[in-house]
Protein backbone atom coordinates (compact mmCIF):
# COMPACT_ATOMS: atom_id res chain seq x y z
CA UNK A 1 0.00 0.00 0.00
CA UNK A 2 2.61 2.35 1.18
CA UNK A 3 4.27 1.84 -2.85
CA UNK A 4 1.13 3.50 -3.87
CA UNK A 5 1.23 6.82 -1.86
CA UNK A 6 4.26 9.04 -1.67
CA UNK A 7 2.90 11.96 0.20
CA UNK A 8 3.81 12.72 3.59
CA UNK A 9 1.21 14.01 6.51
CA UNK A 10 0.83 14.74 9.94
CA UNK A 11 -2.24 13.45 11.45
CA UNK A 12 -4.06 15.82 13.79
CA UNK A 13 -6.63 14.31 16.80
CA UNK A 14 -7.88 16.31 19.47
CA UNK A 15 -9.93 13.72 21.43
CA UNK A 16 -9.34 10.15 21.42
CA UNK A 17 -12.91 8.24 22.34
CA UNK A 18 -11.60 4.85 22.86
CA UNK A 19 -8.48 2.75 23.12
CA UNK A 20 -9.91 0.36 20.22
CA UNK A 21 -10.63 3.37 18.06
CA UNK A 22 -7.40 4.69 18.15
CA UNK A 23 -5.70 1.45 17.88
CA UNK A 24 -7.28 0.42 14.77
CA UNK A 25 -7.08 3.77 13.04
CA UNK A 26 -3.33 3.90 13.55
CA UNK A 27 -3.29 0.30 12.16
CA UNK A 28 -5.21 1.82 8.98
CA UNK A 29 -3.32 4.90 8.28
CA UNK A 30 0.05 2.33 9.28
CA UNK A 31 -1.13 0.46 6.02
CA UNK A 32 -0.29 3.90 3.99
CA UNK A 33 2.38 5.52 5.83
CA UNK A 34 5.75 5.37 8.45
CA UNK A 35 5.49 6.72 11.73
CA UNK A 36 8.03 9.46 12.32
CA UNK A 37 8.62 12.02 15.14
CA UNK A 38 8.73 15.61 14.83
CA UNK A 39 11.95 15.47 14.61
CA UNK A 40 12.19 14.35 11.40
CA UNK A 41 9.58 17.00 10.67
CA UNK A 42 11.72 19.67 11.45
CA UNK A 43 14.64 17.91 9.60
CA UNK A 44 12.47 17.56 6.42
CA UNK A 45 12.10 21.53 6.74
CA UNK A 46 15.41 22.49 7.53
CA UNK A 47 18.08 19.81 6.47
CA UNK A 48 16.03 18.63 3.05
CA UNK A 49 15.57 15.17 4.83
CA UNK A 50 14.15 13.23 2.42
CA UNK A 51 10.39 11.77 3.77
CA UNK A 52 8.13 8.81 1.69
CA UNK A 53 4.68 7.56 2.99
CA UNK A 54 5.28 9.40 6.02
CA UNK A 55 3.02 10.51 8.96
CA UNK A 56 3.30 12.43 12.34
CA UNK A 57 0.79 12.33 14.91
CA UNK A 58 -0.19 15.22 17.30
CA UNK A 59 -2.96 15.98 19.40
CA UNK A 60 -4.03 19.54 20.43
CA UNK A 61 -5.31 20.91 23.84
CA UNK A 62 -4.25 17.93 26.11
CA UNK A 63 -7.66 16.40 26.05
CA UNK A 64 -7.40 13.66 29.57
CA UNK A 65 -8.26 11.24 27.04
CA UNK A 66 -5.43 11.43 25.16
CA UNK A 67 -3.74 10.32 28.52
CA UNK A 68 -6.38 7.80 29.18
CA UNK A 69 -6.82 6.26 25.59
CA UNK A 70 -3.85 7.35 22.96
CA UNK A 71 -1.00 7.45 25.33
CA UNK A 72 -1.42 3.45 25.86
CA UNK A 73 -2.15 2.43 22.18
CA UNK A 74 1.10 4.81 21.54
CA UNK A 75 3.27 2.98 24.28
CA UNK A 76 2.34 -0.56 23.28
CA UNK A 77 2.93 0.46 19.71
CA UNK A 78 6.36 2.18 20.47
CA UNK A 79 4.82 5.18 18.06
CA UNK A 80 6.18 8.77 18.85
CA UNK A 81 3.74 12.02 18.89
CA UNK A 82 3.42 15.47 20.09
CA UNK A 83 1.18 17.24 22.33
CA UNK A 84 0.49 21.29 22.41
CA UNK A 85 -1.17 21.93 25.58
CA UNK A 86 -1.78 25.53 27.80
CA UNK A 87 0.45 25.36 30.53
CA UNK A 88 -1.80 27.33 32.69
CA UNK A 89 -4.48 24.53 31.64
CA UNK A 90 -2.04 21.95 32.93
CA UNK A 91 -0.98 23.76 36.17
CA UNK A 92 -4.72 25.21 37.39
CA UNK A 93 -6.30 21.95 36.37
CA UNK A 94 -9.36 24.01 34.57
CA UNK A 95 -11.05 24.21 31.21
CA UNK A 96 -11.25 25.65 28.33
CA UNK A 97 -13.75 28.16 27.30
CA UNK A 98 -14.98 26.02 24.41
CA UNK A 99 -14.80 22.63 26.63
CA UNK A 100 -16.92 24.85 29.63
CA UNK A 101 -19.53 26.21 26.88
CA UNK A 102 -20.75 22.77 26.02
CA UNK A 103 -22.45 22.39 29.67
CA UNK A 104 -24.79 25.75 29.18
CA UNK A 105 -28.30 25.95 26.90
CA UNK A 106 -26.61 27.40 23.28
CA UNK A 107 -29.87 29.37 23.33
CA UNK A 108 -28.84 31.25 26.31
CA UNK A 109 -25.60 31.93 24.87
CA UNK A 110 -27.04 33.17 21.88
CA UNK A 111 -29.49 35.45 23.47
CA UNK A 112 -26.88 36.74 25.96
CA UNK A 113 -24.31 37.49 22.69
CA UNK A 114 -27.14 39.10 20.94
CA UNK A 115 -28.00 41.73 23.74
CA UNK A 116 -24.59 42.27 24.79
CA UNK A 117 -23.20 42.74 20.99
CA UNK A 118 -26.64 44.78 19.89
CA UNK A 119 -27.09 42.22 17.35
CA UNK A 120 -31.03 40.50 16.53
CA UNK A 121 -31.09 36.95 18.26
CA UNK A 122 -32.64 35.60 14.68
CA UNK A 123 -29.48 36.66 12.69
CA UNK A 124 -27.66 34.60 14.46
CA UNK A 125 -29.61 31.84 15.93
CA UNK A 126 -28.97 29.29 13.17
CA UNK A 127 -24.84 29.67 13.64
CA UNK A 128 -23.31 27.31 15.92
CA UNK A 129 -22.33 29.11 19.47
CA UNK A 130 -18.46 27.62 19.08
CA UNK A 131 -18.83 30.01 15.44
CA UNK A 132 -20.34 32.60 17.07
CA UNK A 133 -17.75 32.42 20.34
CA UNK A 134 -14.74 32.47 16.95
CA UNK A 135 -15.21 36.06 16.12
CA UNK A 136 -15.16 37.21 19.71
CA UNK A 137 -12.20 38.23 22.16
CA UNK A 138 -11.36 36.54 24.81
CA UNK A 139 -12.61 38.64 27.38
CA UNK A 140 -15.78 38.86 26.04
CA UNK A 141 -15.94 34.48 25.96
CA UNK A 142 -14.69 34.47 29.58
CA UNK A 143 -17.46 37.49 30.59
CA UNK A 144 -20.76 35.33 28.81
CA UNK A 145 -19.36 32.33 30.61
CA UNK A 146 -18.86 33.64 33.41
CA UNK A 147 -22.62 35.35 33.34
CA UNK A 148 -23.68 31.63 32.03
CA UNK A 149 -22.14 29.98 35.30
CA UNK A 150 -24.88 30.38 37.50
CA UNK A 151 -27.44 28.70 34.94
CA UNK A 152 -25.52 25.94 34.15
CA UNK A 153 -24.26 23.17 35.96
CA UNK A 154 -20.65 24.41 36.45
CA UNK A 155 -20.24 22.85 40.02
CA UNK A 156 -20.28 20.03 38.54
CA UNK A 157 -17.83 20.33 35.72
CA UNK A 158 -15.31 17.73 35.84
CA UNK A 159 -11.67 18.57 34.12
CA UNK A 160 -11.13 17.68 30.85
CA UNK A 161 -7.64 18.24 30.18
CA UNK A 162 -4.58 16.66 31.10
CA UNK A 163 -2.73 17.34 34.80
CA UNK A 164 1.00 17.85 35.75
CA UNK A 165 1.23 14.61 37.05
CA UNK A 166 0.05 13.25 33.87
CA UNK A 167 2.32 15.18 31.59
CA UNK A 168 5.35 14.73 33.42
CA UNK A 169 4.11 10.40 32.72
CA UNK A 170 4.03 11.27 29.50
CA UNK A 171 7.08 13.15 28.79
CA UNK A 172 9.41 10.25 30.90
CA UNK A 173 7.50 7.48 28.29
CA UNK A 174 10.10 9.37 25.81
CA UNK A 175 8.15 8.84 23.03
CA UNK A 176 5.94 12.19 23.64
CA UNK A 177 7.19 15.28 23.02
CA UNK A 178 5.34 19.07 23.43
CA UNK A 179 4.43 21.97 22.04
CA UNK A 180 3.18 25.60 23.23
CA UNK A 181 -1.00 26.10 22.11
CA UNK A 182 -1.28 29.55 24.13
CA UNK A 183 -2.45 29.98 27.50
CA UNK A 184 -6.25 30.36 27.42
CA UNK A 185 -6.89 29.28 23.34
CA UNK A 186 -8.21 32.40 22.30
CA UNK A 187 -8.65 33.19 18.37
CA UNK A 188 -5.34 35.18 18.31
CA UNK A 189 -6.40 37.36 15.15
CA UNK A 190 -9.46 39.05 17.47
CA UNK A 191 -7.07 39.99 20.12
CA UNK A 192 -4.56 43.19 20.19
CA UNK A 193 -1.39 42.99 19.37
CA UNK A 194 -0.44 42.96 23.09
CA UNK A 195 -2.54 40.27 24.34
CA UNK A 196 -1.63 38.12 21.14
CA UNK A 197 1.97 38.51 22.04
CA UNK A 198 1.31 37.85 25.84
CA UNK A 199 -0.74 34.38 25.03
CA UNK A 200 1.52 33.08 22.44
CA UNK A 201 5.11 33.89 24.72
CA UNK A 202 4.06 33.27 28.21
CA UNK A 203 2.54 29.70 27.04
CA UNK A 204 6.52 29.23 25.31
CA UNK A 205 7.98 30.59 28.52
CA UNK A 206 5.81 28.64 31.12
CA UNK A 207 5.63 25.39 29.04
CA UNK A 208 9.50 25.72 28.77
CA UNK A 209 10.14 25.46 32.80
CA UNK A 210 7.28 22.92 32.96
CA UNK A 211 9.01 20.36 30.98
CA UNK A 212 12.75 21.99 31.51
CA UNK A 213 13.79 22.10 28.06
CA UNK A 214 13.58 24.40 25.23
CA UNK A 215 9.65 24.51 23.49
CA UNK A 216 10.09 24.38 19.81
CA UNK A 217 7.00 23.72 18.72
CA UNK A 218 3.91 25.93 18.18
CA UNK A 219 0.25 24.96 17.28
CA UNK A 220 -2.41 27.82 16.36
CA UNK A 221 -5.63 27.60 18.37
CA UNK A 222 -8.18 26.86 15.88
CA UNK A 223 -5.34 27.14 13.16
CA UNK A 224 -7.11 28.25 10.44
CA UNK A 225 -4.36 31.20 8.53
CA UNK A 226 -6.30 34.50 7.95
CA UNK A 227 -9.32 33.56 9.90
CA UNK A 228 -8.06 32.82 13.63
CA UNK A 229 -4.48 33.86 13.33
CA UNK A 230 -2.16 36.01 10.50
CA UNK A 231 1.00 36.75 10.13
CA UNK A 232 1.34 38.99 13.06
CA UNK A 233 0.87 35.76 14.95
CA UNK A 234 3.94 34.10 12.29
CA UNK A 235 5.99 37.06 13.45
CA UNK A 236 5.86 36.71 16.79
CA UNK A 237 6.67 32.99 16.73
CA UNK A 238 9.50 34.02 14.58
CA UNK A 239 10.85 35.85 16.98
CA UNK A 240 10.68 33.79 19.54
CA UNK A 241 12.62 30.80 17.45
CA UNK A 242 9.91 28.64 17.31
CA UNK A 243 10.78 26.30 14.68
CA UNK A 244 7.61 24.58 13.53
CA UNK A 245 4.29 26.07 14.10
CA UNK A 246 1.08 23.99 12.70
CA UNK A 247 -2.29 25.15 11.64
CA UNK A 248 -5.24 23.03 10.82
CA UNK A 249 -4.98 23.45 7.01
CA UNK A 250 -6.40 20.23 5.27
CA UNK A 251 -3.22 18.72 2.99
CA UNK A 252 -0.16 17.07 2.94
CA UNK A 253 2.88 18.48 3.69
CA UNK A 254 5.43 19.70 1.55
CA UNK A 255 9.34 20.84 1.18
CA UNK A 256 8.18 24.30 -0.25
CA UNK A 257 5.91 24.88 2.95
CA UNK A 258 6.83 27.70 5.47
CA UNK A 259 7.94 25.59 8.39
CA UNK A 260 5.59 28.36 10.08
CA UNK A 261 2.57 26.97 8.29
CA UNK A 262 2.74 23.64 8.30
CA UNK A 263 -0.62 21.94 7.56
CA UNK A 264 -2.09 19.02 9.15
CA UNK A 265 -4.78 16.86 9.01
CA UNK A 266 -7.46 16.20 11.37
CA UNK A 267 -9.40 13.46 12.92
CA UNK A 268 -11.58 12.84 15.62
CA UNK A 269 -14.05 9.28 14.51
CA UNK A 270 -14.52 7.33 11.76
CA UNK A 271 -14.79 3.46 10.81
CA UNK A 272 -11.62 2.16 9.09
CA UNK A 273 -12.71 3.10 5.27
CA UNK A 274 -13.63 6.60 6.59
CA UNK A 275 -10.25 6.72 7.85
CA UNK A 276 -9.03 5.73 4.98
CA UNK A 277 -10.49 7.98 2.45
CA UNK A 278 -9.46 10.54 4.74
CA UNK A 279 -5.94 10.48 5.51
CA UNK A 280 -4.87 9.82 1.30
CA UNK A 281 -7.28 13.01 0.02
CA UNK A 282 -5.49 15.50 1.72
CA UNK A 283 -6.91 19.26 0.96
CA UNK A 284 -9.25 17.34 -1.31
CA UNK A 285 -11.68 16.21 1.64
CA UNK A 286 -12.99 19.27 3.11
CA UNK A 287 -14.25 20.37 -0.75
CA UNK A 288 -15.59 16.84 -1.15
CA UNK A 289 -17.19 17.13 2.73
CA UNK A 290 -18.58 20.01 1.91
CA UNK A 291 -20.47 19.11 -1.45
CA UNK A 292 -21.51 15.43 0.74
CA UNK A 293 -22.95 17.46 3.22
CA UNK A 294 -23.82 20.57 1.64
CA UNK A 295 -23.64 22.83 3.82
CA UNK A 296 -21.04 25.86 4.63
CA UNK A 297 -17.59 25.07 6.06
CA UNK A 298 -16.70 26.74 9.75
CA UNK A 299 -14.72 29.43 7.83
CA UNK A 300 -17.48 29.83 5.41
CA UNK A 301 -19.80 30.49 8.98
CA UNK A 302 -17.12 32.89 10.75
CA UNK A 303 -16.70 35.02 7.87
CA UNK A 304 -20.44 35.55 7.57
CA UNK A 305 -20.80 36.04 11.68
CA UNK A 306 -18.49 38.92 11.47
CA UNK A 307 -20.44 40.49 8.75
CA UNK A 308 -22.98 40.39 11.16
CA UNK A 309 -21.66 42.14 13.81
CA UNK A 310 -19.55 44.95 11.76
CA UNK A 311 -23.04 45.60 10.19
CA UNK A 312 -23.99 46.04 13.99
CA UNK A 313 -21.93 48.43 14.48
CA UNK A 314 -21.96 50.49 11.20
CA UNK A 315 -26.14 50.96 12.36
CA UNK A 316 -24.76 51.84 16.39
Amino acid sequence: MRLLNTKNLIMLFHVVPSKVWFKKTLEVINRFYHFIPIQDIERYYFDNYKLTSCCHICFDDGDTTVYENALPVLRSMNLPATIFVSPKIVKEEVNYWFQEKSFYDDTDIKRIIAESHGVRYLDIARYSVGSIFKTMKLKDIQRIIIEMRPRGVHSFISRKNINLTQLYEMQKSNIISFGAHTMNHPILSNESDEDSRIEIETSINELSELINEEVRYFAYPDGTYNISFNEREVNILRENNIKLAFTTENRFIHPSDDPLLVPRNSLSYGNRPFVAMKVLTGSYWERLRSIILMHNTEREEIIKLKQIFRNSCVKD
